[in-house]
């Protein structure tokens, strides 16, 4: 029994995370348009207002995903037909995931597809799946097929076959020096790889692109749904997925981004990169 108290007082602390009552009054959210700080139901508040939201994340940071899953709490209490889009799930992957939330599948047997599809530990992740399992929210992988913008990130967009084309339905390739600027910004030096730094920005554009149109189509095949995008903030920003989502469709959206090293801070952040910037993570 001597290790209960530390046990409880870690249990309480993650509580304390989760919870939305933890710390009324806390501020430490940012509203970008006007530099206003917020609490988090005011945040929530204008959340439930719109159909599509998008929350960034640094993928290692469980603190970032505990934010995740309170928002996305926090919107199903509130009555709205909540759906998860994916940025670590791969579309060709959606009758195993459909499977798992279903019941039909063993956790232990879907981590083979958990890994196959995303290569940081379910640990991260898991309660954000099981509260979609147990609330029965539709979960919706949303990313490309990994071959193809490794592809595009090592030999550009025009090495693409017709065939491969065709696995991208409506997905062009158009980068601008404001796009590749954005890129510079949101990534740094994460920005580099194999081939050239323009095939790095046209596998983001591909990336960003081929997102939004899953997004679009989901919600205009489900009318009266709202989904919640949980991507790298590199995505997640307005100039990344929400972007090519406005290019598609004229659906309302907001966007909330974590304050990361290297990232848009309380100081630099603009209008046009976020709406909320969440400073307390």
């Amino acid at each position: 029994m001597r290790g209960l108290p530390g046990r409880v007082a870690l249990l309480a602390a993650l509580v304390c995370l989760l919870a939305t009552a933890c710390g009324s009054g806390e501020r430490d959210i940012l509203r970008v348009q006007d530099g206003t700080d917020v609490s988090f139901e005011e945040m929530a508040s204008d959340l439930a207002s719109v159909p599509l939201v998008f929350i960034g994340e640094l993928h290692t940071s469980g603190r970032h995903h505990a934010a995740q899953l309170r928002i996305i709490r926090e919107l199903t209490k509130r009555g709205i037909k909540v759906a998860v889009g994916l940025e670590m799930f791969h579309d060709g992957h959606q009758e195993e995931l459909d499977r798992w939330l279903k019941g039909e599948t063993e956790t232990d047997d879907f981590l083979n597809t958990w890994y196959h599809n995303w290569n940081l530990p379910w640990a991260l992740y898991r309660e954000i799946f099981l509260f979609a399992r147990e609330s029965d929210l539709p979960m919706v992988g949303l990313n490309a097929s990994p071959d193809l913008t490794s592809q595009v990130a090592s030999r550009g967009f025009d090495s693409l076959t017709p065939e491969q084309l065709g696995r991208l339905p409506g997905v062009s390739c158009t980068i601008d020096p404001a796009y590749e600027d954005f890129i510079r910004r949101a990534l740094g030096d994460h920005a580099h790889g194999e081939g050239s730094f323009r095939n790095f920005c046209e596998a983001q554009m591909v990336w960003d692109t081929a997102m939004a149109r899953k997004v679009v189509d989901y919600l205009e095949e489900n009318e009266g749904a709202a989904m919640v995008v949980i991507a790298g903030s590199g995505h997640s920003w307005k100039h990344g997925i929400p972007r090519q989502v406005q290019r598609l469709a004229a659906i309302p959206f907001r966007t909330v981004l974590p304050e990361t090293v290297g990232r848009p801070s309380k100081e630099d952040v603009l209008p046009g990169d976020t709406d909320y910037l969440w400073t307390g993570l």
